[in-house]
């Protein structure tokens, strides 16, 4: 059988940003008619894995990337997990306390608010000092919410030798990962798990985070609402999230059928 192996990222793509809810009734009859072809479904979100909810993973999912590639589960199992190194985490969030900027770092169990600046609209624990981050949190991503553009010049020189960074089209929103850790290192590590190529990869995304993933898929397809860079990474660009832009992708693509 010719199967493929599909990954989705969840914000801005299977849902609207920061949503809980289940991905909208069309979305989730094409989900279904992908598993009962065959094919292998995989989550691929820049989301850790606390952070994703019970709709989503309720559409039984055959494992998900998590934390931009940081955290790897197969069927429930964690086959990969790559931290942040903590003297890195620890000389940032130094520096984002003392310059007034805000800050998330994540992993699979919290999510903790670190710095002094913008005012997030999560109640998060917050991590004061430096050595409040430990080994023990296993951090896998960390963000900063910028409320100018020109912050970014207090981290660049820390943040672009060791991390891989994601960055918002307005630039005041940025995600950091260990150097390479990203979704496409991540789908690459998978497929060579499953004994597949990352040619038998069709990759759903909207945003900067999935620009390596959509060039790296056999078929990689941007969302209609993504950046333009995004779009132009991709292999085909679809309707908008709003527009079930998934299902008319796959039926357009040829994997499922009218429904």
């Amino acid at each position: 059988m010719d199967t493929r192996l599909f990954f989705f990222d969840i914000d801005g793509t299977l849902v609207p940003s920061e949503s809980q809810d289940a991905p909208s009734p069309r979305v989730c009859q094409a989900l279904e008619a992908l598993k009962k072809a065959g094919h292998k479904r995989f989550l691929c979100t820049g989301r850790t894995l606390c952070d994703i909810g019970p709709n989503l993973l309720a559409q039984d999912f055959d494992g998900i990337i998590a934390g931009s590639g940081a955290c790897i589960q197969l069927d429930g199992k964690c086959i990969s997990h790559r931290c942040v190194p903590l003297p890195l985490l620890r000389k940032v969030a130094q520096l984002m306390i003392d310059n007034g900027i805000s800050g998330v770092f994540s992993c699979s169990d919290n999510l903790y608010y670190v710095g002094r600046g913008k005012q997030l609209p999560w109640p998060l624990p917050r991590l004061e000092r430096p050595e409040d981050v430990t080994e023990a949190l296993g951090i896998e991503k960390f963000t900063a919410h910028l409320q100018r553009t020109e912050e970014y010049s207090i981290l660049r020189d820390i943040l672009e030798p060791n991390c891989e960074i994601a960055v918002s089209e307005d630039r005041l929103f940025y995600e950091m990962t260990a150097k390479h850790v990203t979704k496409a290192s991540a789908v690459e590590i998978l497929c060579h798990r499953l004994g597949r190529s990352p040619a038998d990869a069709v990759a759903f995304g909207d945003s900067d985070n999935d620009v390596a993933l959509l060039r790296l898929a056999g078929t990689g397809v941007a969302m209609g609402g993504a950046a333009e860079a995004v779009k132009q990474s991709a292999d085909y660009v679809t309707d908008t999230l709003e527009a079930d832009g998934i299902a008319a992708a796959l039926i357009h693509l040829g994997y499922i059928g009218e429904r």
